[in-house]
């Protein structure tokens, strides 16, 4: 997967004003957890980003789309985060989605 898709991808999930949604904070979240990852040695930041992504589970919602738009993210996430090459992808992705999606507000700043 290359970054432009992956970016798309992180935006429809964390980015939009969608009812499925996981919003900016917790992409933020992830984020410092793929950063970490790299400097980490321990392995700990990839245990708490797989925490992390679990929390996210929409364990009550009867919406199938809610689900299956979980597991993709999830299973994209975690496919990118447990390389190198994939993490910089994953933290380029991130960010470039973050920046594409800002609202006038925050362009203020």
């Amino acid at each position: 997967m290359e970054v432009q898709s992956l970016r798309d991808s992180i935006a429809d999930w964390f980015c939009t004003k969608d009812s499925v949604n996981w919003g900016k904070a917790a992409l933020y979240r992830i984020l410092n957890l793929i950063i970490d990852a790299d400097t980490d040695k321990s392995g700990i930041s990839i245990a708490r980003l797989a925490y992390t992504l679990a929390r996210m589970e929409p364990k009550f919602s009867q919406d199938s789309r809610a689900i299956e738009q979980y597991g993709n993210m999830r299973n994209c996430i975690f496919k990118h985060a447990v390389t190198e090459t994939g993490r910089k992808m994953l933290v380029t992705a991130i960010q470039m989605a973050v920046y594409m999606t800002r609202e006038k507000e925050d362009k203020d700043e």
